[in-house]
């Protein structure tokens, strides 16, 4: 920090972190660990997040009974299991994030302000959108709105809105569905959320290519996929350059269509996303037996299908 004071220019808080470590202060060195997560989730950096989170969770685990008794170290416990829920949300462990959910939010929602537990209900509802449990989603997402309604927490409000997309798309209600993206793209843009809005517009273009609207979706995945290749954004950059793929499959140009899905299973690799890997893995499969290449389908398939089996 006397550095950071003395040059103009911030420690990494990693950096600090360790430092305050080794100097036996290891609820500062906490504090830094969460932020030194947030800032490689942001960037798809998973494994880097998991090594920060665990650290900090190991911290905690050495408070004993504060963790319950202390209002601080109860509102540090929420901050590590949100971040808990998230990273596990960007590997795609949904199931793993239900169960998390279940078993750790009903003895904290009493505990935690309005806006912690609105984001703690955000991500069960994602992963029960995700499981197929959507009712259960609608009704947890609805109470996500109404607290974010009340002013503050914007961008979980984009979050919520463009969850509400999903969970109607399938619920077979895409009209729907629509409206809560455009909403959630049209509020992102007025409180300068980057992200969100880039998320929404995948989302908007997502609908565009179930409809067949190829050239429109293809545009709006190439202006996301800039987007996030400027932020580091692997994850998101993978989604759309496996849809790019799809779409250039689609249209009969099979040597474009190959090199995005492998460049797309490359970044899936990277961030460590299992469902996306076998994803990526079966459209290459699917490639390779419309180019009559039977050997290397099979070789594929069974890829996809050992990925898939291992996602639980």
């Amino acid at each position: 920090e006397e550095y950071g004071r003395r040059t103009g220019r911030g420690a990494e808080p990693e950096a600090l972190a360790r430092h305050y470590i080794l100097g036996g202060e290891a609820l500062r060195a906490f504090d830094y660990l969460a932020q030194s997560t947030r800032r490689a989730l942001d960037v798809s950096a998973t494994r880097a997040a998991l090594r920060y989170l665990t650290d900090a969770e190991q911290i905690l685990d050495g408070q004993g009974n504060r963790q319950v008794t202390d209002p601080a170290m109860v509102k540090r416990g929420a901050e590590v299991l949100l971040l808990r829920l998230e990273t596990l949300t960007m590997l795609g462990n949904m199931k793993d994030v239900e169960r998390l959910c279940r078993d750790k939010l009903p003895s904290l929602m009493d505990k935690l302000d309005p806006r912690l537990a609105a984001e703690a209900m955000f991500h069960e509802a994602h992963a029960l959108s995700f499981i197929g449990d959507t009712d259960r989603a609608l009704q947890l997402i609805t109470q996500v709105l109404a607290v974010t309604e009340r002013g503050g927490a914007h961008k979980l409000r984009c979050k919520a809105k463009r969850l509400c997309g999903v969970i109607y798309e399938r619920r077979g209600q895409p009209d729907r569905g629509l409206r809560y993206n455009m909403e959630a793209m049209e509020l992102a843009r007025a409180i300068g959320e980057e992200q969100e809005e880039q998320a929404a517009r995948a989302a908007i273009a997502n609908r565009r290519l179930e409809t067949g609207n190829m050239e429109a979706a293809r545009r709006d995945y190439s202006h996301v996929l800039q987007h996030a290749q400027a932020r580091g954004e692997r994850l998101r950059a993978c989604v759309c350059m496996n849809v790019l793929g799809i779409i250039s499959h689609e249209a009969g140009d099979f040597a474009d269509a190959d090199a995005s899905y492998r460049r797309a299973r490359e970044l899936a690799l990277s961030v460590g996303h299992r469902r996306l890997v076998a994803e990526t893995s079966l459209n290459l499969g699917i490639l390779a037996k419309d180019e009559g290449r039977v050997d290397d389908a099979l070789r594929a398939y069974e890829e996809a299908r050992k990925v898939f089996e291992g996602t639980g």
